[in-house]
């Protein structure tokens, strides 16, 4: 199982405003439940607020599901994007 971490130690020492971005790959991310996000490919940008941290993050990758009909098992085009504020 993979994790994606990013340290934010420094840039919670800057200034309102800093940013960072970082594009990552990862062969698989699990989702739970048995689901795997593989072939998965990415970028976060971290800016740093008054607060804390904004996160947003944008990722691609596939999913292999069970067809609900036939049970046959199909690989799933999967893109995810989100936006959230962690408080320091």
């Amino acid at each position: 199982m993979s994790e994606l971490r990013f340290n934010v130690a420094q840039l919670l020492q800057e200034y309102v405003g800093a940013t960072r971005l970082h594009e990552f790959e990862e062969p698989t991310l699990d989702l739970g439940d048995g689901l795997m996000f593989r072939d998965v490919e990415g970028s976060v940008k971290l800016t740093r607020t008054k607060n804390g941290v904004l996160t947003q993050a944008e990722a691609s990758g596939t999913v292999a599901l069970p067809c609900v009909r036939c049970l046959e098992t199909f690989v799933q085009p999967l893109e995810v994007a989100f936006e959230e504020e962690y408080h320091a």
